[in-house]
């Protein structure tokens, strides 16, 4: 599933840029907030770039402390007992050219000494043309960002952000219910609903598409179990950046938001009812006018215009709202009863969504198709 989220247009973006920088002779450092889809990051980059002529690496860095003995180790093992080894001579050697190195376990432990590495190594880049060089991939993640060094000609930084917009979370959501038997309009909502919970992480929406659609519209519990795992429950609300390198907040579609997980622990504007409420309200409005035109077209020559209500009259009947309809067949004996209940089922839905209410199971999962 994860190799698919690759392919979105926004990760995919993400990806693009990578390579666009490889190609243009620059190594890379990717910034990752915690708890981002990044195992499969490499393999999303190595897929894209499998057309170019650059021979792949990937390398533990916790195999050796010392990232110059590590690299003369792994590549250079000839090499001369009185050679000086350090960046420079590495770069320059032969051997030492053309090649794609993905860099794994990067910790507390070890990225001082890479950080100094890669500074020196980039500098040294700029002396040889992009054929003669060799480019390191960094991912960094979570409190490791916090210690970047500054971006240079041959060195550039990534940071996982405003990437992920709500069309991304859709396509990726709609994957865990292709296989499920429900109504579509069921189906719409709960993904909706999913969606604007989970905005640019694709762990909580997978996590909620295995709930109960019950566990769905009310997810406290659960997003309160997330934020729970994942430590945030302890969590420094002062330091923005580390909000941002902890997972907690992020850019979406261009606005900064909160993760839902940490809202269930502390939600004063009731921000996660209304994420569920704007997701209903962006399906069901448009199939509510969609049914009360289908309703028009069955009672056309039940309903009667003129119609009077407290502050206008109505002349066309294709104007009557879903109240008006209920009004006037509510003891029209020639409506059959399915029908009024579909009819008083909308309204009330309607009614419900323009106050700012959302929707309960109650309400949700009614036979809409009985037209």
């Amino acid at each position: 599933m994860y190799n698919f989220w690759w392919q979105l247009p926004g990760p995919k973006s993400f990806i693009d840029r990578l390579v666009q920088d490889i190609r243009d002779g620059k190594n890379i450092i990717m910034c990752l907030p915690k708890y981002s889809p990044y195992e499969k990051l490499s393999k999303a980059v190595r897929i894209e770039m499998e057309n170019d002529e650059w021979e792949w690496h990937s390398i533990d860095t916790e195999e050796e402390k010392d990232p110059v003995n590590l690299l003369f180790k792994r590549f250079i093992q000839n090499h001369r007992i009185d050679q000086i080894r350090n960046a420079n001579t590495l770069a320059k050697d032969p051997v030492f050219k053309g090649k794609l190195i993905w860099l794994t376990n990067i910790n507390q432990n070890n990225w001082l000494s890479w950080r100094e590495f890669i500074v020196d190594y980039a500098n040294i880049c700029r002396h040889y043309c992009l054929l003669d060089r060799t480019l390191f991939c960094i991912p960094l993640i979570g409190e490791l960002t916090l210690n970047l060094p500054s971006e240079d000609i041959c060195l550039s930084l990534h940071r996982w952000c405003n990437y992920i917009d709500r069309t991304d979370m859709l396509v990726f959501t709609s994957q865990f219910f292709r296989e499920k038997a429900i109504p579509l309009i069921e189906k719409q909502m709960i993904i909706s609903v999913i969606v604007n919970l989970s905005l640019w992480d694709p762990f909580t929406s997978e996590r909620l598409a295995n709930e109960s659609i019950d566990k769905i519209l009310k997810p406290n519990y659960i997003l309160k179990q997330i934020a729970r795992e994942r430590d945030w429950d302890n969590s420094d609300f002062v330091n923005e950046r580390l909000l941002w390198l902890s997972g907690i907040k992020n850019e979406f579609e261009g606005k900064e938001e909160f993760h839902s997980a940490i809202l269930s622990l502390h939600d004063p504007k009731k921000e996660i009812e209304r994420r569920i409420w704007s997701a209903q309200v962006g399906v069901y409005f448009p199939f509510i006018e969609q049914k009360r035109q289908e309703i028009l077209v069955k009672l056309k020559n039940v309903l009667k215009v003129p119609f009077t209500t407290r502050f206008e009259t109505i002349n066309n009947i294709w104007d009557l709202e879903i109240g008006h309809i209920e009004s006037q067949i509510v003891n029209e004996i020639s409506v059959p009863m399915e029908l009024k209940k579909l009819v008083k089922r909308l309204r009330i839905m309607r009614n419900k969504l323009s106050h700012l209410n959302s929707l309960d199971e109650d309400i949700l999962f009614f036979n809409y198709d009985i037209l």
